[in-house]
Parts: structure tokens; sequence; C-alpha cells
């Protein structure tokens, strides 16, 4: 009797370990595995594998350590997934996409897909201007987008209008003088060289001088730093912003920046830093855009 017990407990034993084995064959992964996939796949904003890691997660370990959170992940992307289908089915119009953002941020599942779908809107809506400053602004919100040669290649089939000598050397002297003014902390100098209304200032949309002074506050927060500004090889570019409007002129030019940063241990730290520099002049020959890669 009791040797026909240890029988059927082997038995069983055999039976359960050969079933555990072979639903780890099936699946490929163990529990923690499975999990470790869900987050990874949750982090990097993929919701159709997510999806699918949740489903083989719950079928494969129902009583999981995690499966009281693979279900409030399941139900929130569900609820995530019906909202973005909404947004698809109504034709992606930027409000709706802009509306998701607002609820979901960074930490939502189709964060990526929003991103891509609003570059592809900014640029047709830029490439409709068919402007420096419109090819410009798309440049400045997205530099690594889906459409940044398009952009590039097409501001470089923009006609050129033919520039005087008199035009090039206002649109050098308004950059040489708003770095003259950063360099040296000098406000009242630097409203003299931007516009009222720009339409972007590295990186900040829209801006004003009000905005650009702000940032002369903070590069002199500390105390006794020195900045100075050498700019070299300056291209500049005559073109119209608008069939019959007046001209805007394309500069092009290459920055150095040397800042000295004191140091409560007497040491000061000595730093350098070159751009690539981009700006646009208004026919006042006050500067709308300034871009610094």
């Amino acid at each position: 009797m009791i040797a026909a017990i240890i029988i059927l407990g082997l038995v069983a034993f055999f039976l359960f370990f050969n079933k555990s084995k072979a639903d780890m064959i099936r699946s490929g992964l163990t529990e923690q595995q499975s999990w470790d996939l869900i987050c990874q796949f949750r982090d990097t904003n993929e919701p159709d594998s997510l999806d699918g890691a949740l489903q083989r997660y719950a079928r494969e370990y129902p009583k999981g350590e995690h499966a009281f959170d693979v279900k409030t992940l399941q139900e929130r992307l569900k609820k995530e997934a019906k909202m973005w289908m909404k947004i698809e089915e109504g034709g992606s119009q930027k409000d709706a996409i802009e509306n998701y953002f607002n609820e979901y941020k960074e930490e939502g599942f189709f964060f990526l897909r929003a991103i891509g779908k609003l570059d592809s809107i900014m640029f047709f809506e830029k490439q409709e201007l068919n402007t420096v400053e419109a090819y410009q602004e798309y440049l400045d919100h997205y530099p690594d987008g889906k459409y940044v040669e398009n952009a590039k290649e097409n501001l470089t089939k923009l006609d050129a209008v033919p520039l005087t000598d008199a035009e090039e050397s206002g649109a050098k002297e308004v950059i040489d003088k708003h770095f003259k003014a950063l360099e040296n902390n000098d406000t009242v100098l630097v409203r003299t060289t931007v516009a009222k209304n720009m339409s972007s200032y590295l990186g900040k949309k829209p801006c004003s001088p009000k905005d650009v002074c702000e940032y002369i506050r903070h590069m002199y927060e500390t105390p006794d730093r020195r900045i100075t500004f050498e700019i070299t090889d300056y291209f500049v570019k005559k073109m119209t912003a608008f069939e019959g409007g007046d001209p805007i002129y394309n500069v092009t030019f290459n920055l150095k920046e040397e800042m000295n940063i004191p140091s409560s241990n007497a040491v000061d730290k000595d730093t350098s830093k070159t751009f690539k520099g981009t700006a646009i002049v208004n026919d006042e020959m006050l500067i709308t855009s300034l871009l610094l890669e």
C-alpha cells in the first residue's frame, strides 16, 4: 500500500514537473523574464508588443507574482488604445493628438506614434508655406524628425534674391552686434538687435526681447563669469518670406564661445564650444530667429 502511494506520488511529481517544463518551453520565458519583457515594451512605448506580452503572462501565469500589475497595465492599455483608435479614425487631427499628450504625457504607450504624426503634420504645414522661416521652424521643432532632409533640401531650392553689399553687411552687423551684447551682458543693446516678436530663439518658440534678456541673465547667473564670442564664415542669402512680401535674410555662420567660470576653490574653469549658427534677419535688420547646433 505504501509502495503504491509512493509510486503515485512520483508519477504526480513527474507529471507536474514535465507540465511546468512544457509551459516554459512553449513560451521560452520564465515568469520573471516575461515580466521583464513587459517592462521593456512599456518603457519603450511599444503598445502592440506590450499587448502580446501582457496576454502571454496573463495566460501562462494567472496567479504569478506580477499578476495584479499585469491586469492594471492591460486595463490602462485598453483605455489608451481606445482613445488612440478614435484619433486615427478621426483623421489624426492635430488638436486630438495634443489632447492625448496632455492626458498621458511621455508615459503614453502611443507617445512615439503621436510624435511621428505631429512631425508629419508640421512638415506639411510648413511645406505649404514654402518659406525659409517655415522650414527653419520645422527644423527647430524636430531636429531629428522624419523630414529633416526634405526641409533642408527645400531650403536650398528656394530661389535667392540678388543681394546688395549694404544688405549683406547689415545682416552681418546685426549678428555681430547681438553677440557683442551677449558678451558684455548688455540687455539694452541686445534689445536693439532682435525683433519685437521672434519666431524662435535657441529653441524657445515664440520668443520676445524679454525672453532673450532672461536668457542672458541665466548666462551670467554665476558672479564674475566671463564669456567671449568669435564669429567666422558668414554666408548671407536674401529671400522673400511671402510672394510679394518684404525680403528676409538667411544668415549662417560659425561661432566659437569661450567661457570662464570662477570656482570657489580658486581654480577657475575655462570652457570652449563651437556652434553652427543659423539666423533669420528681417528687412529692418532685426533678428527674428536664431539657432545654434
